[in-house]
C-alpha cells in the first residue's frame, strides 16, 4: 500500500500539467483562437476550416454536410454515358432476341443512342442537364 505521500508526490505532477495544459495564453483570448484536439491531419483539418469559412450561416454547415453526403459522387463511380449507351443496347438486344422488342424497335433505340453517345462521349451521366440536350 502506497503512503500519503507517495500518493500526493505521484497527483502533483499531474495536476500540475492539466493547469499548465487548460491555461489559455492572452493571444488566445484575442484572437479567438482556442486549443482542441481531433483525430484529423493538419491538411484536414486546414480544409475542413476553409470549408466552414465559406459558409454564410454557419448554423446551417450540418445541413450543407447531410445534403452533400447523400448527394456527392466520387468521379470514379460515375459511368460514362458511352458505357451506359452500351449496356442498354445490350439490354434492349436481348428483348429484341425474347420477342420483347421488334427489330425495327431495337435498330431505332440503336441508332439513335449510338449517336448520342458519339456526341457526348467524354461526358458522365450526372452532368447531363436538359439545357445540354436541348
Amino acid at each position: 500500500m502506497m503512503s500519503a505521500y507517495a500518493l500526493t508526490f505521484q497527483r502533483e505532477p499531474r495536476q500540475q500539467q492539466k493547469k499548465v495544459r487548460w491555461k489559455s495564453s492572452p493571444c488566445q483570448a484575442t484572437s479567438g483562437l482556442r486549443t482542441t484536439t481531433t483525430l484529423l491531419s493538419e491538411e484536414q483539418l486546414r480544409a475542413a476550416e476553409a470549408a466552414f469559412q465559406q459558409i454564410e450561416n454557419p448554423t446551417l454547415f450540418p445541413k450543407y454536410f447531410e445534403f452533400a453526403l447523400a448527394n456527392y459522387r466520387e468521379p470514379h463511380r460515375e459511368r460514362m454515358i458511352a458505357d451506359a449507351v452500351r449496356d442498354y443496347i445490350e439490354v434492349k438486344k436481348r428483348e429484341e432476341e425474347r420477342g420483347l422488342l421488334s427489330l425495327r424497335q431495337f435498330r431505332s433505340i440503336s441508332n439513335e443512342l449510338k449517336t448520342f453517345a458519339e456526341q457526348f462521349a467524354s461526358s458522365v451521366i450526372s452532368q447531363m442537364k436538359a439545357d445540354v440536350l436541348t
